[in-house]
């Protein structure tokens, strides 16, 4: 004699679901975390190497963000951070890859495009982040680094010339800082 059994499984596969968006995206601002944006990147640079093809990181991170947390407190400074990404998510392409690296640590994966095409739109970035440092009353920028990858440089040499160059606009913004409104960080 056999029993046949039916069990609804959906309540499951929801769960799964929900699991599966939750290990590749940040909590707070629901953009892409740092472990899938490297998923991709690995994948990417594969086809790059490959294929051929172009393929561009820009790392930024928020100046003065400090600034926003000390003045109004770690609410607001969260919702800043949501309307970030959300302004950020309007200025790229469906393809591109946002990613909140942590803190106010961001990083855009632009697939297709070349480093004058990202810088480009890094640029379009930074003005966004301006304009809402401006609707709180606040300095809040940011400083980016682009690259677009070398074949045959493999990811960390990729990552650590973005990651250079972020640092020294950051290095040259505080170096010119002389409008009070504290450190760049």
């Amino acid at each position: 004699m056999y029993l046949h059994h039916a069990y609804d499984v959906t309540p499951y596969r929801e769960m799964a679901e929900e699991l599966k968006v939750l290990a590749i995206t940040d909590s707070l601002t629901g953009v892409y975390n740092r472990r899938y944006f490297f998923d991709v990147l690995l994948r990417e640079i594969k086809h790059v190497e490959e294929s051929g093809g172009k393929l561009s990181v820009i790392l930024f991170d928020l100046d003065f963000f400090k600034v926003v947390n000390d003045s109004f407190g770690h609410d607001v400074g969260d919702k800043v951070l949501v309307e970030v990404t959300q302004a950020v998510q309007a200025l790229i392409r469906k393809d591109d890859v946002l990613a909140r690296f942590g803190g106010d640590e961001f990083a855009i994966l632009s697939l297709g495009t070349g480093v004058f095409e990202a810088a480009s739109v890094a640029r379009r970035v930074e003005e966004a982040i301006c304009a809402l440092g401006k609707r709180y009353g606040v300095v809040l920028g940011a400083s980016f680094g682009v690259a677009e990858y070398i074949p045959g440089e493999g990811v960390e040499a990729f990552l650590r010339r973005a990651d250079t160059l972020l640092y020294q606009e950051k290095h040259k913004k505080r170096a010119l800082n002389t409008s009070g409104a504290g450190d760049p960080t």
